[in-house]
């Protein structure tokens, strides 16, 4: 009769894990998960030009979207059918080269929610030209939209400094609208060439800011 409990408790146990893991990979994305039981998007196998990336996934939250999840460069995820993205609230983090090299994106809508940019999120994504920039963020990380298709870009005041190569390289840039009047250009002292290539770009702020102090010392350097 033992024997028989035992065999079974076996039985049991192994149903359960395999039912776990086949839950990780149970719609188009693959995630993992947290000690609190939050999710990670890892990589994306779906094919929809429009993509809405969802706040939970087979019951768990989802809080990241991490490194390298949807970079188009990598063969174990599908990036390139996105065309229109938007992020679900309640997501507060993407890691580095989350959405690298997404060629036929076009835009992208932010979560409010969103408290946690890495580097190069979208580096050269080169059709995007529209995307918002959440009031819950502070910095705008490295090369953050370096090398996209960008043609204007409205900067919330609630930004406090720029960390290097943000828009670098963005040839399309024209116009950059820079609400917060003492935004830092300069990390640790260096400046962070924030929007260098960008040949012809106007910055617009407000007189006596560190914008227009910044646009001025380039134009002397030219």
């Amino acid at each position: 009769m033992k024997k028989i409990i035992y065999r079974t408790l076996l039985i049991s146990l192994f149903i359960i894990v395999v039912y776990t893991i086949k839950a990780y990979g149970a719609s188009d994305f693959s995630y993992t998960l947290d000690a609190n039981g939050n999710a990670t998007i890892t990589a994306y196998s779906g094919s929809e030009s429009n993509l809405t990336i969802p706040s939970t996934i087979d019951g768990h939250n989802v809080v990241t979207i991490g490194s390298h999840a949807f970079d188009e460069s990598r063969k174990s995820t599908n990036g390139h059918t996105i065309k229109n993205l938007v992020i679900s609230e309640g997501i507060t983090k993407i890691d580095g080269w989350a959405f690298c090299k997404c060629e036929n994106l076009e835009s992208v809508k932010l979560p409010e929610s969103l408290t946690s940019l890495d580097w190069q999120v979208f580096l050269g994504c080169g059709k995007l030209a529209n995307i918002n920039i959440p009031h819950n963020l502070t910095i705008l990380n490295n090369g953050f939209l370096e090398q996209t298709g960008l043609g204007e870009i409205i900067i919330p005041e609630n930004i406090q400094k720029f960390i290097g190569s943000e828009f670098r390289l963005c040839k399309s840039l024209k116009k950059a609208f820079i609400y917060n009047d003492n935004i830092d250009y300069y990390n640790n002292g260096f400046d962070t060439n924030v929007f260098e290539g960008c040949d012809s770009i106007v910055l617009y702020g407000n007189e006596g800011s560190t914008t227009q102090k910044y646009a001025q010392q380039k134009r002397n350097r030219v």
